[in-house]
Formats: structure tokens, C-alpha cells, sequence
């Protein structure tokens, strides 16, 4: 009777063999719980490995790009101090295009330096009658950069305090009509990007043809433009009926004046706006282009040269702005 009892009860349980089977799958689930965690464990660490190689990357990019800079204000130093302080050429060596080269890492690096009084200063157009001339000569280059020459107007009315429309100029009452509604700045340019914000609708982003003819020097209300460095556009624009071939095929010769009345004894058009013509540089900008490990880092530094001392300070930094190499690599074709 007793073992008949049992017999039942084991058979309710389901048996020996249901109970090892119970107990199997039980371990499996176990194993399989502990590899769904091993497995997460291991992707989450692959992940932080790959994000702090991406972060050091970074950080070694920056690095460099920083170490660029210091290259230019030692070149620009070197350059005032050895080769003479009394003109700035494109033949020296900082306005020399310079191929990337690698660094250690497995990277490269790509420099360049630009005279920014080889270009027109926006800020020289600012409040103030004596800016009339400037935005005179403004409004010819972006006639022949094929952009609005309303847009002199618009950036002296940006640039100034009062609320008066001058010209085809636009004021905050105009500004604020936009959607979304802003108002004009009132002060001086801080970048040349701020052109964007004094467009009318239908009008085409200028920025494309004005760079690199024009630019912005901050705090700078001053139009000195480097004869040795300035395109031919930006020369001709100074003088009103200026004859632009000569222009242009004396930009496209090596220059090398040692002196204003040199340029303006060549082109007698120029000497009512000798003023405004200089043979040498303050201010310059390093664009520096690194890529280690996969990251990559752009600096553009606006730099400034002590016109008496030499010293280079850097009076601001853009990890924004575009890089458009000046590298051009020529291949012959197969015959």
C-alpha cells in the first residue's frame, strides 16, 4: 500500500527524469544569462575603448592644430625680425603653400597663412562721413565680384548706431520684419559671415565670390591694403575707371615694392588713395587642417603682428570654419 502511494506521488512530480530535466534546463538558462551578460559587458567595453581612442584622437588633433598655430607666430616673427620689418611679400616663406605632412601618429598636417591686408576690411565702411570713400570702392569691387552693391549700404547701416537708412542700407525696422525678427547689430563686424544676415529674400549667398577678396579685422576701422599681397580686384576697386589688365598682370607677377610711392610712381591713378596702400602686414590668418586617427580638427586663427615690436598675439580661434586646400596636384596623362 505504502509503495503504491509512493508510485503515485512520483508519478504527480512527473518522475526522476522530469526532475533532471527540469534542473537542465534551469542550468542552461542560467549559462545563458550569464553570456547575454558577458556579451553586453564586452560591447559596452569595446565601446568605451573606442570612445577614448576617438577622445585622445581628438585631443592629439587639437594638439597639433595648436602647435600649427605657434609655427605661424614663430614664422610671422622670424619673418619681422630677420628678413626685415619693412615689407611683406608673397615670396617669403609664410605665404609659401607647403604640402601636408604626417606626424607620428599616423596623421598629417596642412598649414596655411593669409595676409588679410592683401583683402578688403568690411569694417572700414563703418558710421562716420569719412567712410564714404571705402564704401565707394566697396561697392565696386562687389559689382565686379558680381554681388550686390547695395550690400555696402547694408553694412554701414549695420555697423553704425543711429536708426537711419542710408542709401540702399537696411535698418533694424527692416530686420525685424524676418522670421524669425532680429535687429541690427549697431556695432563692427565680427566675422564676414554676418553678410548672411543682411540678405533680402531671393538674394544668393555672397560669401562664395567675396572670399577671399574681403574680410574682417576686428576693432579695425582702418582700410590699409598690401600692394604686394592684394588681388587685382581688390586694387582696382580703390580707384574709380582703374585699368584692371594691368592690374591683373601685375597681381599675377612676383611683387616685391619696398615702398608705397614705388606702386603709386607705376600707377599715378592710385596716388589720391595712397592712404589706404601699405607694403606691409598686421594682421594674417592660420587655417590648419589635422587628422590623427581617424579625427579630424580645423583652427582658423586670426593673428596680429606688433607693426614696431614683431611679436604675434592671437587675437581669436574658429574650429568652424572651412579648410580648402591650396594644394593643386598635377598628373600627366598616360600617352
Amino acid at each position: 500500500m505504502a509503495d503504491s502511494i509512493r508510485r503515485d506521488a512520483i508519478a504527480r512530480r512527473g518522475g526522476p527524469g522530469a526532475q533532471r530535466g527540469v534542473a537542465l534546463l534551469m542550468v542552461l538558462m542560467f549559462f545563458a544569462f550569464l553570456s547575454a551578460i558577458a556579451v553586453r559587458l564586452s560591447v559596452n567595453h569595446s565601446l568605451l575603448i573606442a570612445q577614448g581612442q576617438n577622445a585622445f584622437s581628438a585631443d592629439l588633433a587639437r594638439a597639433y592644430a595648436l602647435g600649427a598655430e605657434e609655427l605661424v607666430r614663430q614664422v610671422l616673427y622670424q619673418d619681422f625680425t630677420e628678413t626685415g620689418a619693412g615689407v611683406d611679400t608673397l615670396e617669403e616663406i609664410w605665404a609659401t603653400a607647403v604640402p601636408p605632412f604626417e606626424v607620428d601618429e599616423g596623421g598629417y598636417i596642412e598649414i596655411q597663412v593669409r595676409d588679410l591686408q592683401g583683402c578688403f576690411n568690411l569694417n572700414a565702411v563703418g558710421g562716420g562721413d569719412d567712410t564714404a570713400p571705402n564704401r565707394e570702392a566697396l561697392k565696386r569691387l562687389l559689382m565686379r565680384l558680381g554681388a550686390p552693391e547695395a550690400l555696402a549700404d547694408r553694412i554701414h547701416d549695420w555697423e553704425d548706431e543711429d536708426q537711419v537708412v542710408d542709401g540702399f542700407g537696411a535698418e533694424s525696422s527692416d530686420y525685424e520684419l524676418s522670421d524669425p525678427p532680429y535687429r541690427a547689430a549697431d556695432q563692427l563686424l565680427s566675422s564676414v559671415s554676418e553678410l548672411r544676415l543682411m540678405l533680402q529674400p531671393g538674394e544668393e549667398d555672397p560669401l562664395r565670390g567675396l572670399e577671399p577678396r574681403v574680410c574682417v579685422l576686428p576693432g579695425d576701422t582702418s582700410l590699409k591694403v598690401n600692394v604686394n599681397t592684394a588681388s587685382a580686384e581688390v586694387l582696382a576697386a580703390l580707384v574709380a575707371n582703374a585699368d584692371t589688365e594691368s592690374l591683373v598682370q601685375f597681381a599675377a607677377s612676383p611683387r616685391t615694392l619696398s615702398s608705397v610711392e614705388d606702386f603709386v610712381s607705376a600707377y599715378p591713378d592710385f596716388g589720391a588713395v595712397a592712404s589706404s596702400l601699405r607694403v606691409t602686414s598686421d594682421w594674417f590668418r592660420m587655417d590648419a587642417r589635422v587628422e590623427v586617427g581617424g579625427a579630424t580638427v580645423i583652427l582658423s586663427s586670426l593673428l596680429r603682428r606688433d607693426g614696431e615690436k614683431g611679436t604675434v598675439e592671437v587675437v581669436g580661434r574658429d574650429y568652424g570654419r572651412a579648410f580648402h586646400t591650396r594644394i593643386r596636384v598635377e598628373t600627366e596623362e598616360a600617352s
